[in-house]
């Protein structure tokens, strides 16, 4: 997930309700069971510290009456947040509620999150052999009932580096958006590709694809926006040359 305390574009000329100086990053998604909150005390929207040193300890954070509790992550950045481990919390075409209590502070939000959908062109699990140096795929995927668009990331497999030393190295990431429901995936080495599309909601897209300081949120600047998941896995194997 990409965490921002703002956007890089420059922010619409919105009019800005009256904001106290505090900050809220969170999507919902369906795709995982832990759901992350992040919950900062900045200055200025253009505060350099880093996240962590923002950070806001001792919040009661609750969407939908369910109290996240605080959780810190060495291995992650940032790595303190709120968190809640509830599998299948996050329903597509569901509304979640948002408060969080810092004092005197009341910081409210709400999220629709986008419907169900499925890669409808490929099983869920896929078997290719490549024959040249790249090989393509093309996902077509069902629409999204809400979604204002979709996020596609691409995990590439690990890879031996140098060949036949045993040290694999993690594969990349690719992500982009898209605004219709097919993707095409390039795949050049062999292995396992997992492959996950994001349905966003229009909170996520007023934040972070155009800039806007506040979207679904009131009492803060950030974000409170939501997300539903498929995801397809490719393996590609090396086609064997007759001898």
């Amino acid at each position: 997930m990409l965490l921002l305390l703002n956007s890089c574009i420059e922010p619409p000329n919105e009019p800005l309700p009256a904001i106290g100086n505090s900050s809220i990053i969170a999507v919902l998604s369906t795709g995982t069971s832990l759901q992350k909150i992040y919950f900062y005390s900045v200055t200025h929207l253009e505060d350099t510290r880093y996240p962590d040193e923002l950070f806001v300890h001792n919040a009661v954070v609750e969407v939908n009456g369910l109290q996240f509790q605080e959780m810190f992550d060495s291995l992650e950045f940032p790595k303190n947040f709120y968190g809640l481990q509830f599998p299948q919390f996050v329903q597509p075409d569901s509304t979640y509620s948002l408060v969080v209590r810092n004092g005197q502070e009341i910081i409210r939000g709400r999220t629709t999150t986008p419907g169900h959908f499925s890669v409808i062109s490929h099983p869920k699990e896929l078997y290719i052999h490549l024959d040249g140096a790249t090989d393509t795929v093309e996902l077509h995927w069902q629409e999204s009932h809400n979604a204002r668009g979709y996020i596609v990331n691409q995990f590439s497999p690990p890879f031996e580096y140098p060949s036949g030393s045993g040290r694999f190295i993690p594969g990349g990431l690719l992500s982009w958006i898209s605004k219709s429901n097919h993707a095409t995936i390039t795949v050049d080495k062999v292995g396992r590709y997992v492959i996950k599309i994001a349905a966003f909601d229009e909170n996520y897209e007023k934040h972070f694809v155009l800039g806007y300081q506040v979207a679904g949120v009131e009492g803060a600047y950030g974000v409170f926006a939501s997300m539903a998941v498929d995801s397809i896995v490719i393996n590609v194997m090396r086609t064997q040359l007759a001898q």
